[in-house]
């Protein structure tokens, strides 16, 4: 049985039309205190201009704990310059216009071998190295102690 399953459907109906109603309630309650937190931080901005006391971003982060980008938002709320629904709306646009700009994963753009080409990348380095180290050590062999000697001394010396 579900969560509800043991409620009747016409107190269930009512419960929810409650916690609706609570949370409409909550959610314009919040949109209130936005305001006026913007109205504080408006006064606290200008006071800020005037005394000079501190800088505006400072008094955000140590004494409002908010992001100036934060405070100036909630202050344009304050002042009636835009709404907390209108903000909203915003951030969304934002958000869907991000998801639709963004690019598709790797795995889903046809680049699903990308370990594979990692992996083919190191072996060939792997033989390339290989290679040289065998070329190198068989010239070193070919050389007499006197020439050898030489070499060492000039790759010491950086020449």
């Amino acid at each position: 049985m579900s969560e509800y399953g043991h409620v009747d459907l016409e107190t269930l109906g009512k419960q929810i039309e409650q916690t609706l109603a609570i949370a409409d309630k909550s959610e314009r309650n919040a949109a209130e205190k936005k305001e006026v937190a913007g109205r504080m931080l408006l006064d606290a901005k200008v006071r800020l201009f005037e005394t000079k006391e501190m800088p505006w971003e400072t008094f955000c982060a140590n004494y409002c704990h908010v992001k100036r980008a934060q405070a100036d938002l909630l202050i344009r709320i304050g002042r009636g310059d835009t709404t907390v629904e209108e903000v909203k709306g915003q951030q969304r646009e934002r958000y869907h216009a991000h998801v639709a700009n963004k690019k598709p994963p790797l795995a889903n753009s046809g680049i699903s071998q990308t370990p594979n080409i990692l992996e083919e990348t190191r072996a060939k380095a792997d033989a390339a190295w290989d290679k040289a180290y065998s070329q190198l050590m068989a010239l070193i062999q070919k050389q007499d102690t006197a020439t050898l000697q030489r070499l060492i001394k000039e790759l010491k010396n950086g020449k």
